[in-house]
């Protein structure tokens, strides 16, 4: 019997999160679904997971193949399922109960694409919840060519994606889909898939709803962990295949030309990950010129260019840094990083805000005045 929706499950020696994983699909609110299990040659115990869930649940279908990769699982899945709507969730990751039924009424409505927000799951005490950077809203073919296109892909000011590519925050037709996948038959690459199937994805519907709603908890690696396909020996090589991708699908709409360079130019960035370089210890000045020496500081954000005005600063002793912090502390505890709460409870005579994004600084200029900090304050 066809669905409204299938729920297409990669697999590939997940056996640790598996079963997780797909018992968070079971258990949703939205019960008329069919979800696609693909066993892409998995040499760990989740074939035999997967088959377990199968004879439990009638529901649930088992997909077996030799390992080809992400795109050949992802594509096997969508030729097999019945369901209107197609959806994804990574072995590793889960979701929240009243995931699909969230976009039930949309997909009654015959929205192409519903694009939701997503968790960034570190653990079970820390969630980082992100939305991208446009409105909440029903957009049509016209306002998705002129409210989105423009940096959809890479927002150049704030050096990220305008919209996350994430397959696994989008529900989208079955029929749309299909295609874009269908075009990358013979393609093998990790890093950047769903980039490939996304942006050209977004040229092609004729509606596209935005909900800041989020239900996809991705968990993330340990915190320096090397992901295997920048280790990859070929992901450079495989990098240039998805730029060329990029360009044949964009290359006819020229607004999407520098976006693609600049996001192939961060990514071959990343390589560099692979020898502990990507961030090099002085790669951003300090701002000497507008904090008085011997001044007491409280340094705001604890990425790249922190650590590299802490390495700065603690060589030549120029001024005073009171506190470090960080939204994302807990990820710098062992460098001494504080939660941004502790700053009500420290003197200071000016703020260091240390991003390289400017929708970031913006967030966090906003945060401190909110709590009533002075402005002159805040560098």
């Amino acid at each position: 019997m066809k669905k409204l929706l299938s729920v297409i499950v990669p697999v590939y020696n997940a056996e640790p999160y598996l079963a997780c994983c797909i018992q968070s699909i079971l258990n949703q609110s939205m019960r008329e679904i069919e979800i696609i299990l693909v066993n892409d040659g998995s040499t760990d115990e989740s074939r035999a997971v997967c088959d377990l869930f199968c004879k439990l649940d009638q529901r649930v279908r088992v997909l077996h193949q030799s390992n080809q990769g992400p795109i050949a699982a992802r594509s096997k899945g969508l030729s097999a399922c019945s369901g209107t709507y197609v959806t994804f969730v990574d072995a590793d990751d889960f979701v929240a109960r009243e995931s699909f039924a969230a976009a039930q009424e949309s997909m009654q409505k015959g929205v192409d694409l519903i694009s939701f927000g997503i968790y960034r799951y570190y653990d079970e005490n820390l969630q980082r919840y992100e939305a991208g950077s446009f409105q909440e809203g029903i957009y049509k073919k016209e306002a998705i060519e002129k409210r989105l296109w423009p940096s959809m892909l890479w927002d150049c000011e704030a050096n990220r994606f305008g919209m996350d590519p994430s397959l696994c925050s989008k529900i989208v037709k079955k029929e749309r889909i299909l295609p874009v996948y269908k075009r990358l038959e013979g393609k093998n690459f990790h890093y950047g898939e769903d980039v490939a199937v996304i942006y050209p994805l977004l040229t092609r519907i004729e509606t596209l709803e935005i909900q800041k709603y989020a239900y996809y908890y991705h968990r993330q690696g340990k915190k320096n962990a090397v992901a295997g396909y920048l280790a990859d020996k070929d992901y450079l090589d495989r990098l240039f295949q998805l730029y060329r991708v990029l360009k044949e699908e964009l290359s006819v709409h020229t607004c999407f030309t520098k976006q693609i360079e600049y996001f192939y130019i961060y990514s071959a960035e990343l390589r560099k990950r692979c020898y502990r370089d990507l961030a090099r210890p002085e790669t951003y000045l300090f701002p000497f010129d507008k904090v008085n020496k011997g001044e007491t500081i409280i340094l705001y954000g604890a990425g790249v260019v922190g650590q590299s005005y802490m390495v700065q600063l603690k060589k030549i002793g120029y001024c005073t840094v009171a506190l470090w912090v960080d939204r994302n502390f807990k990820d710098y505890q062992a460098r001494g990083v504080a939660s941004p709460a502790a700053i009500q409870d420290t003197a200071f005579d000016r703020i260091v805000i240390a991003v390289d994004s400017v929708a970031v600084k913006r967030e966090i200029r906003s945060y401190l005045s909110a709590r009533g900090i002075d402005k002159e304050k805040i560098l």
